[in-house]
């Protein structure tokens, strides 16, 4: 249903176009000069354009139960950067919201003949809705060999401890969620070269092993970059949960 490749490729070519219309309006900056949090609309526009629905900033369908219980808040809770649906337009079932509405309900059935046909369990969603088991949760994560800090360009001395403990940590968290079934973090790595990538990619997979996640054979993509300062290189690589529960990983080529 959700093919890695296209999404991978899908978000390449967006970043691609993306940096081809800087170049054409001669802009100062380049992609590494954006923060993580803009390069979600950049790569949900390219997403829906290969025809999947796309939703951002949706909370995480399970974690509201496991860690604040019945009476939490919509407000309360983790958010996923962009869940995926099989087609457009994108919506997506929220199990709390689907149970908020259960209880007002019930409250307004109470003590009337029709209280006896109210389910006790969460009711079932509407046919164009998406069940959180059948969306694709995708966290984005930009890792880049050289920043800006305090507007100024220069290596980043956070790259590795950004590449090696942010992707498990949104691994994790998608791991944990029972209702989500298919996920992944969409790593967007900026390099001088890509032997940096490949070696560094390496390095990552095997932190993710040594800390019992499962993970599927990564999926991963090139862009060149324009040089600005430094990042000649953008390697896109889906690392999604492993949809059987065994790690199967291999070198990216």
């Amino acid at each position: 249903m959700y093919d890695p490749v296209a999404i991978v490729e899908a978000a390449a070519a967006a970043l691609g176009q993306c940096q081809q219309r800087g170049l054409d309006e001669q802009a100062v900056y380049g992609l590494d000069a954006l923060a993580e949090t803009e390069f979600h609309p950049i790569i949900a526009a390219g997403l829906a354009g290969a025809g999947f629905g796309v939703l951002r900033e949706r909370p995480y369908p399970a974690e509201w139960r496991a860690r604040r219980g019945e009476d939490s808040k919509p407000r309360d809770r983790l958010r996923c950067d962009l869940v995926l649906t099989p087609a457009q337009p994108a919506a997506l079932e929220d199990p709390l919201v689907s149970l908020s509405r259960l209880k007002r309900r019930r409250k307004q059935a109470a003590g009337t003949l029709y209280q006896h046909l109210l389910s006790p369990e969460v009711p079932e969603p509407g046919p164009a809705c998406t069940r959180p088991e059948e969306a694709f949760w995708l966290e984005i994560k930009l890792v880049a060999q050289f920043c800006y800090t305090a507007g100024v360009p220069g290596p980043n001395r956070s790259y590795a401890s950004e590449l090696l403990r942010g992707v498990p940590a949104d691994l994790r968290k998608l791991d944990a969620d029972p209702l989500i079934r298919a996920g992944g973090v969409l790593l967007v790595l900026l390099t001088d070269d890509p032997g940096t990538a490949a070696h560094d990619l390496v390095q990552l997979v095997h932190r993710i092993l040594d800390r019992g996640l499962s993970v599927a054979s990564p999926v991963t993509t090139g862009l060149a970059l324009s040089d600005r300062i430094g990042n000649r290189h953008a390697t896109l690589s889906l690392v999604g949960l492993s949809p059987t529960g065994s790690a199967a990983w291999s070198e990216p080529a």
